[in-house]
């Protein structure tokens, strides 16, 4: 009888860590700098994880075994940045001693010192094709190399702060380049010339990378917020106020259905890209993280720490976790306590059926297609109208007026002429806008912000525009308004 309830007991013990660790799988956390990592990412082929970090090397892991390969020296100063050729024969490093260093990806050996830049480097990235080279630096320049040759091909300007990182878009078309100067810049990535200026963010915009449609351009900020923009529009399509700190990494998978974010709160923040919900929250870094990627075939996730640490996580059981507790709590039944009319050997088969359906429910919930996500509506929505709280001077050079609405900062793009007569009669104007509030966070923010200028009649946009055909409940709300007109 002892026996019977310690074996109870173990498997109620049992049954609460699976509960407890489906969403926390980090199957291997590497040691690899002894102060701080600043970049980790895998290789073309997933084997390896190259990271860059406050030693002055890069340094190579299996990813099987965590086991290190090679470690590269030549920087003379903190790493920042390190990237594979897509290609899988190039590797590019960057520092805080202001070089790019090229290298050799399969003899491990050093190819080229570029010193173009006369500031900390970065962040580097290759080109689809891999034959050029992005560099962003303190310098507020991006200078794109000739990979084959070393040779500076551009040297984009446009940015009047530290450039905090770049991204190529997946179809090779467009560079996107973040920065201190509180911008997102698109830039022709054949020419060079700068596309669109993206304004929203309020803060140091810490990293940027598209989806791998290349239609959108995501980017992170010490403002705490995630934005997303349309690159043939430039218009922001969304913003996700979830963190209470600063957001320094971002990364999406490869078939662009979930997101990774993650910065100064030390937690990685998982996100459904298809229902727009953050999924799990892992425990991170330590002391914050600082490079986030995902693998070739989304399976795996790799973390960059200030604690020295990359860990890599099992995304393939963050993805089907929900699935996966739905079902083990409906299995439930088969380790509740021996029933007094039970014989010991029921009871025993009972305890097996339990462990055969566990060791199974990955697979099943493959072939489920992982149904366990489900598209609540969270938000709800409401007409409002207002008035402006203050404007500030007009920005002649870039055609815009910062409005406040309570504690929040709007750009108004607005040509000269209709300027000058807003100037003196803002404080007469009505905005309309919608209310949106998230049930989860309880936080509400306006967006389809609009106004009537009181002297030209020129319609103008303020803000996050939302579609009404994105969104259904809102597109109810539309109707509902317009049938009443």
């Amino acid at each position: 009888m002892p026996m019977i309830k310690c074996l109870r007991f173990l498997f109620i013990v049992f049954l609460f860590i699976t509960y407890s660790t489906f969403a926390q799988q980090c199957i291997k956390t590497i040691k690899a700098d002894p102060q701080s990592i600043n970049c980790a990412v895998f290789s073309p082929d997933g084997k390896l994880i190259a990271t860059a970090g406050s030693d002055k090397t890069i340094k190579h892991w299996f990813v099987s075994s965590g086991e290190c390969k090679d470690t590269l020296s030549a920087h003379k100063g903190s790493v920042m940045s390190v990237a594979y050729s897509p290609d899988g024969k190039y590797i590019a490093s960057c520092g805080w001693d202001k070089s790019v260093i090229l290298w050799n990806a399969e003899r491990d050996s050093l190819l080229k010192v570029i010193n173009v830049h006369t500031d900390r480097v970065n962040a580097v990235c290759f080109s689809s094709d891999s034959k050029t080279l992005a560099s962003c630096s303190d310098d507020n320049t991006i200078i794109l190399t000739d990979v084959a040759t070393g040779e500076t091909l551009k040297t984009l300007t446009g940015h009047t702060d530290a450039v905090s990182s770049i991204a190529y878009s997946p179809d090779g078309k467009v560079i996107a380049s973040s920065s201190w100067d509180r911008t997102v810049k698109l830039w022709d990535a054949a020419s060079g010339i700068l596309q669109n200026t993206l304004h929203g963010h309020i803060g140091n915009v810490n990293c940027v990378t598209f989806t791998p449609n290349s239609k959108t351009v995501a980017s992170v900020s010490e403002d705490y917020t995630i934005k997303f923009w349309d690159v043939a529009t430039a218009k922001l399509i969304k913003t996700l106020k979830k963190d209470t700190s600063s957001v320094d990494a971002i990364a999406f998978s490869s078939d662009g259905a979930w997101m990774a974010t993650a910065g100064s709160s030390k937690y990685i923040k998982i996100w459904n890209m298809l229902t727009g919900d953050m999924t799990d929250m892992l425990p991170g870094n330590n002391k914050g993280v600082q490079s986030l990627r995902f693998n070739n075939d989304g399976s795996l996730l790799v973390s960059a720490g200030v604690d020295g640490n990359a860990r890599i996580w099992d995304m393939t059981y963050i993805k089907y976790e929900k699935c996966m507790n739905e079902k083990l709590a409906s299995y439930a039944y088969l380790v509740k306590p021996k029933d007094e009319f039970e014989t010991s050997e029921q009871y025993n088969k009972r305890l097996e059926q339990f462990m055969t359906l566990k060791a199974t429910l990955k697979e099943d919930c493959i072939k489920d297609g992982g149904v366990a996500f489900k598209n609540v509506a969270w938000t709800s929505y409401q007409f409002e109208t207002f008035k402006i709280d203050k404007i500030s001077d007009y920005d002649a050079d870039n055609q815009r007026y910062q409005l406040f609405i309570g504690k929040v900062s709007y750009t108004l793009m607005m040509p000269v002429e209709d300027a000058k007569t807003f100037k003196t009669s803002w404080q007469t104007i009505t905005l309309n806008a919608v209310k949106r509030y998230d049930q989860v966070s309880k936080v509400s923010d306006y967006i389809n912000i609009t106004f009537v200028h009181p002297v030209s009649k020129a319609t103008y946009e303020v803000g996050q525009q939302v579609e009404p055909a994105d969104d259904a409940m809102l597109k109810a709300l539309m109707d509902k308004q317009n049938n009443k007109k």
